[in-house]
């Protein structure tokens, strides 16, 4: 990924450190890759109630922000729940990856998933603005 892509690579190197051995920060490269080739060929299953690794829902804080769930992993003895957001904006035909999180248990994930979908957001209509 190049390009607009760019600030998401950044967030990946946030994961780094949560994901030991290697292997595992290279399984969630996979699953990343995974979702967006699933994205691009409009083969996702959307299920707003499922937790399930693949699933995806729309954001309810945030209406331009689609959410991917990746694998759980844990750290330091903490569930944390890897989401990946991303939106298919109207005027172009493409996925645009947002960021990517790594959220605790409910109720703090569900704060940091809403900050998080709200710098995406922004970071999505930045992007449309300049280029369309």
């Amino acid at each position: 990924m190049t390009g607009e892509g760019f600030d998401f690579i950044c967030d990946l190197k946030e994961f780094h450190s949560h994901y030991q051995p290697a292997e595992s920060y290279l399984s969630l490269a996979t699953q990343i890759k995974a979702i967006v080739d699933l994205a691009s060929e409009g083969s996702l299953t959307y299920d707003e109630g499922s937790n399930r690794p693949g699933t995806v829902c729309k954001m309810e804080s945030q209406v331009g922000v689609l959410e991917a769930r990746l694998d759980t992993t844990s750290y330091r003895n903490k569930r944390l729940y890897v989401r990946l957001f991303y939106s298919e904006p109207n005027e172009v035909e493409l996925i645009l990856l947002l960021g990517t999180l790594l959220k605790e248990d409910f109720p703090a994930g569900k704060a940091q998933q809403d900050v998080h979908a709200g710098i995406c957001q922004a970071r999505g209509d930045k992007w449309v603005t300049s280029r369309c």
